[in-house]
């Protein structure tokens, strides 16, 4: 997928959620491979990819970020 969006990484759907994308296929079970592409590449299961809960840091940029993240994801998931 990456070689298709790699020149507009940053237009794919109006924000740079390329990468997330990427995250979310690699990381989803597959039935064909009878698991996910993570375990394929690196032997091992995939990281699992947790909600921000609001306080849990005390640096606002990082808070931030972390919110974005959280809704970049809830975008992800509803589109996919």
């Amino acid at each position: 997928m990456r070689c298709f969006i790699t020149d507009q990484l940053c237009t794919w759907f109006n924000g740079c959620i390329g990468p997330y994308i990427g995250i979310s296929f690699n990381t989803t079970f597959h039935e064909t491979i009878a698991m996910t592409p993570s375990e394929v590449a690196y032997a091992r299961k995939p990281p699992v990819i947790t909600m921000f809960l609001l306080g849990e840091t005390r640096l606002e940029a990082v808070q931030r970020e972390l919110v974005h993240w959280d809704e970049d994801l809830g975008k992800l998931k509803y589109h996919l």
